[in-house]
């Protein structure tokens, strides 16, 4: 796995945080700017590498968050086998995604998780076991489990300060 982040450019590939950042439903998603902003906070401030994690139909998604960074990320969407997730989960100080299948892939290989929720319910649906965190916004109307929504505020209010401490309380920072 060191290889790998070594030639996609990861200056210390002992030390990253892996960003999931898509998900199927529109309701679970959360801005790429807010994305790009915390990612650059994150390897300022807590001195890591990010790499990004996804399908192959992420890239573009992806690439549109890296677009809006200062500090150059790894982005491995489409490059990993499940197997070759796992692993690279494995490694990562920490995991950051939205409620998807790679938020539990990460848990299960025992690496600490910080899940954005919104429309889903995060005691039904989030990472199982100590040590991760949940983020919220708070709001009333969720988990409300839509699908497609006509404001997305359970996400669009999420602050990235709020992702922050959540992940400085894993990695430090």
């Amino acid at each position: 796995m060191n290889d790998l982040l070594q030639q996609h450019g990861l200056a210390n590939p002992k030390r990253f945080v892996a960003v999931n950042p898509v998900a199927k439903w529109e309701s679970k998603l959360w801005s790429k700017r807010k994305f790009a902003q915390l990612a650059d906070r994150i390897i300022a401030t807590c001195d890591v590498g990010i790499v990004f994690t996804g399908s192959f139909e992420d890239r573009p998604a992806i690439r549109r968050i890296e677009e809006g960074m200062s500090a150059p990320a790894v982005n491995l969407a489409g490059e990993t086998t499940l197997k070759m997730l796992a692993a690279l989960y494995a490694e990562a100080e920490a995991v950051l995604s939205t409620d998807t299948g790679p938020m539990h892939l990460a848990a299960a290989v025992g690496t600490p998780v910080v899940a954005l929720f919104g429309p889903t319910a995060p005691w039904r649906t989030g990472p199982y076991g100590s040590g991760n965190q949940v983020v919220t916004a708070g709001k009333g109307c969720a988990p409300c489990f839509k699908r497609h929504c006509p404001t997305c505020d359970c996400m669009a209010l999420i602050s990235v300060d709020h992702v922050f401490d959540a992940v400085s309380k894993i990695i430090g920072g």
